[in-house]
Parts: structure tokens; C-alpha cells; sequence
């Protein structure tokens, strides 16, 4: 499957996952029968913009910046987050973003449910 960012239309809300300010967000896919990608989304915060603290249930779900800076909280460890930088929210773990400027914020977020390790695909175990 091949998906190109400007043919997915762009949803734009409010006060995402209890945080603040406006979000905008591009779904490039959705949970797939057999795969172990829930979904994966191309969001942007603008400056000030924030994405509430948020309890993972039963999933894994990443997030990875893209461009721009993140003040990131996952559960009580704070940290601030730049380009190609990744964190990894596991099941229980509570996570919150946010745009602390002075650039917008690009982050891809997607959920893994993994079925097999991945090391297995290699012959290693």
C-alpha cells in the first residue's frame, strides 16, 4: 500500500486527548486485518498546542518527531524532545505532548500490537 500525505484529507480538532489549543492530524491508515499496525497518523501541533495526559490500555503506541520540538511527559518523567526522536508509550503508561515553539510540530503516531517478536524474523531469539 502506497499513501501519499496530500491525498488523505487533513481533520483538524480542538483540546485533543483533554490537552489544549488547535491539532490537526492526516490518518494514513487504520487498523488492517492480519497487521500488527493499529493505525498510524500524521499529526501537527501548532506553537502552544497540546495533546492531554492519555493512559494506554491494552496497546503500545508510538510517537515520533518529525520536525519541530516536543515537551513530552511519560508518566512522571519529563523530557524535551527534538527531530527523529522516538518515544514508545507501553501498555499502563500515560503520555502527553506538547508544542513548546518556536517552530510547528510534526509528529507521526501510530498503535503496534505485536504478535511475534521481531527478532524472530531474522532467526535470533
Amino acid at each position: 500500500m502506497i499513501l501519499r500525505q496530500h491525498d488523505l484529507p487533513e481533520l483538524a480538532g480542538n483540546d485533543i486527548r483533554n490537552g489544549h489549543g488547535p491539532a490537526f492530524a492526516r490518518l494514513f491508515t487504520g487498523a488492517q486485518s492480519g497487521s500488527a499496525l493499529r493505525g498510524l497518523v500524521l499529526n501537527r501541533l501548532p506553537v502552544g498546542s497540546a495533546w492531554g495526559l492519555k493512559k494506554q490500555v491494552k496497546q503500545e503506541e508510538f510517537f515520533f518527531i518529525v520536525s519541530g520540538r516536543a515537551e513530552v511527559q511519560l508518566n512522571d518523567e519529563r523530557s524535551e524532545l527534538g527531530p527523529l526522536d522516538l518515544v514508545l508509550a507501553r501498555d499502563r503508561d500515560r503520555v502527553a505532548i506538547r508544542n513548546p515553539g518556536p517552530d510547528e510540530l510534526v509528529f507521526l503516531a501510530g498503535a503496534l500490537e505485536f504478535k511475534r517478536s521481531f527478532l524472530e524474523d531474522f532467526g535470533s531469539r
